[in-house]
């Protein structure tokens, strides 16, 4: 991984302390949630079907407005399938959440 390679990268050389500290500080090994198999894609079709579910309904002559929560200022309300995509994160969820970024991609 990139991240090894530069820690060995570092121990072959000499470098100075405050170039180490931010380069521990940016968190180069940060641990990752590994799945694989039947699970992972059930996991994934999940996120991929929601997404779908929501920008389905603006879709065709009959699509109807999508109301999108914000951060800040008021809600968005929007007819347009791509703006609906582009605001769907699933945090709570990080597989499901990787279904629905595979379709935004």
């Amino acid at each position: 991984s990139p991240a090894s390679d530069m820690l060995s990268t570092m121990r072959k050389f000499p470098v100075r302390p405050s170039v180490t500290a931010a380069l521990s500080v940016r968190g180069f090994a940060t641990s990752k949630d590994i799945r694989h198999g039947s699970e992972a894609r059930a996991l994934m079709l999940e996120g991929c079907n929601r997404l779908a579910d929501a920008v389905a309904v603006t879709m065709g002559p009959k699509g109807r407005n999508v109301v999108i929560e914000q951060s800040f200022g008021p809600p968005k309300v929007t007819k347009d399938g791509v703006t609906v995509a582009k605001s769907i994160e699933f945090k709570d969820a990080p597989m499901i959440n990787v279904g629905a970024q595979l379709l935004k991609s």
